[in-house]
This record gives C-alpha cells, sequence and structure tokens, in this order.
C-alpha cells in the first residue's frame, strides 16, 4: 500500500520544514547575537590576535587535510565501489566508523 501523492508532498513538506527549522533557527540565533553590539564591535572581535590565530590555524589545517582526503579518498572509494575482495565489508566499517560514533566517545 503506498501513500496517496497528497500524503508523500505532505510529508515531504513536514520533513523540509523540519530540518530548515534545525538549520536556520540556530543559523540566524548565532548571527543575531554576533551582530547584536554592533558591526565595528563584531569586527573588533575577529581583529584580536587570537582570532586571527585561530582563523591561520583552521586555513593551515585546512591546506593540508584536503589534499589527503583527495589523495586517499578517490582511490579508496574506486577500488571499494569497482572491486570485490576479501575484507571489504570490514573496510567499509572502518571507513564508516567516525560517522556513527559520537565525537564525544572519541574524545574520551
Amino acid at each position: 500500500m503506498t501513500p496517496s501523492r497528497k500524503v508523500r508532498y505532505l510529508l515531504r513538506f513536514v520533513a523540509l520544514v523540519y530540518v530548515g527549522l534545525l538549520l536556520i533557527v540556530p543559523v540566524s540565533l548565532i548571527l543575531w547575537r554576533s551582530f547584536a553590539p554592533g558591526f565595528g564591535q563584531f569586527f573588533a572581535y575577529i581583529s584580536t590576535p587570537a582570532a586571527i590565530s585561530a582563523l591561520q590555524l583552521s586555513l593551515l589545517v585546512v591546506a593540508i587535510v584536503v589534499p589527503l582526503n583527495v589523495i586517499f579518498g578517490i582511490p579508496t572509494a574506486l577500488v571499494l565501489a569497482r572491486n570485490r575482495f576479501r575484507g571489504k565489508g570490514a573496510l567499509q566499517a572502518i571507513i564508516d566508523l567516525p560517522f556513527a560514533v559520537s565525537p564525544v566517545i572519541v574524545g574520551v
């Protein structure tokens, strides 16, 4: 028994509203609180040495991690998608493990 077309569209709409609220509400609150004291105060905060150092560190990590992900990720994905071999399930489980385990648990 498949749901009618109206029910499917209604469920899609409800899901999109829910996901939209999960994304839009927190981001809008962060932006509102960031700029509440004024634009000048915001730019004063992000131009402190600590903020500039954090941005530089983030850019350094991105410059290292993104190429490494491309170098190792694409060949691994090609091997997993095109070949059947012993241990393929275990390799996929190891790759998927960071998505399944909470970062809090990993940090402990």
